[in-house]
């Protein structure tokens, strides 16, 4: 079994995971926002308000055709001068990649559990692998057996499974091979009228325990002064960042802090960070919030 590692050992966040909720797990969740120019357009309207808020004379948001070589993704004419605006998005990518290489490997998983016998409820399988802050690469076989592992135990345990209560049942692995990719499978079903968390398929639904690695401080960092390298030295004077609210769970003030050390002293004229809920069902759950990361006629106390 070989394997793909990230991060490293300094203080998580995100890593906890609630089992099933009554709406759709996030990674199926309908987007506010699916592409490039929908977040220019939605994000520089954003700050259109908050310019007319302040008594601005903002009078026309365009979208720019060509936004090449740090060139402006936006003009908004203000008064009688055109002001070039930048838009990018805070993305912990090597977080997000851990997530959806899980999503992945459970659909996978969930498809060839099925097809070893029916599931005719929903089961969520959680599966502990030896270290957490390992993405394993299972082999073919390993997976075959993986999942013939699960199916037994589904089938086993079906009667208690099917009276859908909150029960948890650790189950010991029998299976040699199965026992060195995990000693110990959980298995709970879901309880009528809710949706699992996890990603997969039919009614077979895997949180992989690789999953629960979250991300790091540094990981914050790293994207703050990823962004600085890529947008600093452009032609426009605003740079406007967001990050979807379910990405940062409750770490806003981190994200501030990194943005804020990483853009001490940046070519823009103006930088904010404006964080909300990237989800249709959860968009006008909680204000869109705005924070100052950069004036440079404004002196900004952390």
């Amino acid at each position: 079994m070989t394997s793909l590692k990230f991060g490293n050992s300094n203080k998580q966040f995100g890593g906890f995971k609630f089992s099933y909720n009554r709406g759709l797990p996030t990674y199926l969740a309908p987007k506010l926002l699916t592409s490039k120019k929908q977040e220019e357009y939605f994000i520089a309207n954003i700050y259109a308000q908050h310019m007319i808020f302040n008594d601005e004379p903002v009078s026309g948001v365009q979208v720019s055709e060509d936004d090449s070589h740090k060139g402006a993704d936006v003009i908004m004419t203000v008064g009688k001068n055109k002001v070039g605006i930048q838009i990018t998005r805070f993305t912990l990518t090597s977080y997000l990649q851990r997530k959806d290489v899980a999503i992945k490997r459970a659909i996978k998983i969930a498809t060839e559990v099925q097809q070893y016998g029916a599931v005719p409820i929903p089961v969520n399988v959680s599966i502990y692998t030896p270290d957490t802050m390992v993405i394993p690469t299972n082999s073919k076989k390993d997976d075959k057996a993986l999942s013939q592992e699960i199916a037994r135990m589904i089938k086993e345990n079906l009667a208690d499974l099917s009276k859908r209560t909150q029960q948890f049942f650790n189950l010991e692995v029998k299976d040699e091979r199965v026992k060195k990719l995990t000693p110990l499978i959980t298995l709970q079903a879901i309880p009528e009228g809710f949706n699992s968390n996890y990603g997969g398929k039919g009614n077979v639904f895997v949180n992989y325990d690789f999953d629960n690695i979250g991300f790091s401080e540094n990981d914050i960092i790293d994207e703050a002064e990823n962004i600085f390298q890529r947008k600093n030295g452009g032609k426009s004077e605003i740079l406007l960042i967001w990050v979807d609210e379910a990405e940062t769970v409750g770490q806003k003030d981190l994200f501030v802090k990194a943005l804020r050390n990483a853009f001490g002293a940046t070519t823009f004229k103006r930088v904010l960070l404006f964080n909300f809920y990237n989800e249709k069902h959860l968009h006008f759950i909680k204000p869109i919030e705005t924070s100052l990361i950069f004036d440079k006629d404004q002196k900004i106390n952390d």
